[in-house]
């Protein structure tokens, strides 16, 4: 971040997300500007800059800036753009594997958000939505898409798009099935198992000598299983 002239608004990035950033009566202001580094992006920052440059000539400057807050940037933004920003934020430090699972995602908020803004995404739909992926996957990979919902929204509040995360809860509260046990084999289907192999020609060359058929587990131990022919 270079130094800026007393005044002067300057242009830096953050986590590859454009910022402003100015002095003014001692005090360090910072700016979120929400869009990606880039130069037209950056020719879209410079008029906002331009914009409190002239507030604080004039002695105009609003130091709660919500004046230089973009009002449409928080209300107007779509899931699937707030999504995408956060992509390509992630893409400097993600594999091409992991970001395809993102880009599924993506997928899934088309289909049942669609163009909805980011704002009004309520736990209620939040809610619907889980369910709706529920029906259309596994539990674990439902949970994982949600999951990177809700990181997706709380990069959003870090960079000033939105103000709330209706994710969070939704998530904390998705409760995974438990894991089945493994099933063991019962006594019949054991000596089925040694019938089987005392019936194999090749088998009746080990006659006599002890053969692992395999492992049995209960809650207190491992026992190795074995046939002698």
């Amino acid at each position: 971040m270079s130094r800026s002239k007393k005044g002067s608004v300057s242009i830096g990035a953050d986590q590859g997300f454009l910022r402003l950033y100015w002095r003014y009566q001692g005090k360090r202001y910072f700016l979120p500007v929400g869009l990606p580094d880039t130069p037209i992006n950056r020719s879209l920052a410079q008029r906002k800059a331009t914009t409190i440059e002239l507030d604080i000539l004039s002695e105009n400057f609003d130091p709660t800036l919500k004046r230089y807050k973009t009002g449409d940037n928080r209300s107007s933004i779509a899931v699937g753009v707030l999504f995408e920003q956060f992509m390509e934020y992630k893409s400097g430090f993600l594999d091409s594997r992991t970001l395809e699972k993102y880009r599924t995602c993506l997928g899934y908020v088309s289909d049942f958000l669609g163009e909805r803004k980011a704002s009004e995404v309520s736990e209620k739909l939040a809610i619907a939505f889980s369910q709706w992926l529920q029906e259309k996957m596994s539990a674990p990979t439902a949970k994982d898409h949600l999951s990177l919902l809700k990181a997706a929204f709380d990069y959003g509040i870090k960079q000033d798009l939105i103000e709330v995360n209706p994710w969070t809860d939704v998530v904390k509260r998705f409760k995974l099935p438990p894991k089945q046990k493994p099933k063991l084999f019962t006594l019949s289907e054991i000596q089925k198992i040694i019938q089987t192999f005392r019936d194999s020609p090749y088998y009746r060359k080990l006659s006599g000598k002890p053969l692992p058929l395999g492992r049995g587990m209960d809650s207190d131990k491992t026992t190795i299983l074995f046939a002698t022919f």
